[in-house]
């Protein structure tokens, strides 16, 4: 499902023949969940929690036209931090991410520091509870001249540019006992995580651009995530395979989609399930209520970087993906994305 993490909304008189906004990894978001809440742990901290480091490159295009310099375009890079702190029982990560986006006639370059507290819910550290804020700003330019208006009025040639503070506030629960479940064959929950966010999460209503016939302001998201895992058919490399399955909800206030319905809502969801072959392969599917179609293949890599007291160094992950419009002709672009990551001690 694509939107935008810059949390802008347009309204243009006569409608503009505008793509979808975009999100930044959108099928894999678990390796970028903090574009959703900011008190959400990296996967690949999942995967492995020795690694303290970690890094993800991501990118996502949109096929609108014939050239793919024009097509929306999606960069992010993440970089995050997990010190040992003298209290064990307390954790904390820290980082920052960069977006660079171009959506048709709005460029956005982002900024984002991350900050997020991990407390213990139970003396084994199965379930925790995160609180996380990001804290930011985004420089974002409008050329008028790239607006195309279905009503076929003339575009205006002003070009804006501003820069706008980025608030983002989270809370994520997460349970995890997969590394006591890594040869056991009985069936129960692996994994279990959910959280509520609210990006954009200060207003600055004076810094909105209205020419006339051209409206743009900052507005809050809110989302909900959620999943869960359990295992599925026997092991893969001596590794339990299991499947997860999940989603996200975002609601914006005062903004109605016409998706799954005539009936607009200022809701929209996206669902995915992804079969995790051991820690090894993954491939999963998903659809979103903006009709897009989406499938994913990845793979991690570890091992290869030689040992310290019998742990790797490093680990490597790479995933793949392809998104399809299905019955809405608005949406009728392919989507391609790609991640990689990076972790290390």
């Amino acid at each position: 499902m694509k939107i935008t993490i810059i949390t802008v909304c347009l309204f243009v008189i006569g409608i503009p023949l505008l793509p979808a906004q975009q999100l930044d990894l959108s099928t894999q978001y678990r390796y970028n969940w903090q574009s959703l809440n900011p008190a959400a742990t990296n996967y690949i901290k999942i995967a492995d929690k020795y690694k303290k480091n970690i890094l993800n490159v991501s990118g996502n295009t949109q096929r609108i036209t014939e050239d793919w310099a024009i097509d929306p375009l999606t960069l992010t890079f993440r970089y995050e931090n997990y010190p040992e702190l003298p209290n064990r029982d307390v954790k904390i990560k820290w980082g920052a991410f960069v977006v660079q986006e171009k959506l048709a006639a709005i460029e956005t370059l982002k900024f984002n520091g991350n900050l997020a507290g991990i407390l213990p819910l139970n003396r084994e550290g199965t379930q925790t509870l995160s609180v996380g804020l990001n804290v930011g700003a985004y420089q974002q330019d409008i050329n008028m001249e790239n607006i195309r208006f279905a009503s076929g009025q003339t575009p205006s040639s002003e070009t804006f540019n501003r820069i706008v503070p980025d608030v983002a506030a989270g809370i994520f629960y997460q349970y995890n006992n997969e590394e006591d479940c890594m040869t056991c064959t009985s069936f129960g929950v692996r994994r279990l995580y959910a959280g509520l966010s609210a990006l954009q999460l200060v207003n600055f209503p004076e810094i909105g651009v209205n020419t006339g016939d051209f409206y743009v302001e900052p507005t809050q998201h809110l989302y909900l995530l959620a999943g869960v895992v359990v295992p599925f058919f026997g092991q893969f490399n001596n590794q339990e395979n299991t499947i997860e399955t999940s989603f996200w909800m975002r609601y914006i206030p005062n903004l109605s989609y016409i998706t799954l319905q005539e009936n607009g809502l200022p809701i929209s969801t996206d669902f995915n399930v992804r079969v995790n072959c051991g820690k090894f392969l993954w491939g999963g599917a998903g659809f979103g209520s903006n009709k897009l179609v989406h499938t994913e293949l990845g793979i991690t890599l570890d091992d290869s970087g030689g040992y310290s007291n019998g742990e790797n160094l490093y680990l490597i992950n790479i995933g793949m993906s392809y998104s399809f419009p299905v019955g809405w002709e608005q949406l009728r672009g392919d989507v391609y994305e790609v991640t990689i990551g990076y972790a290390w001690k």
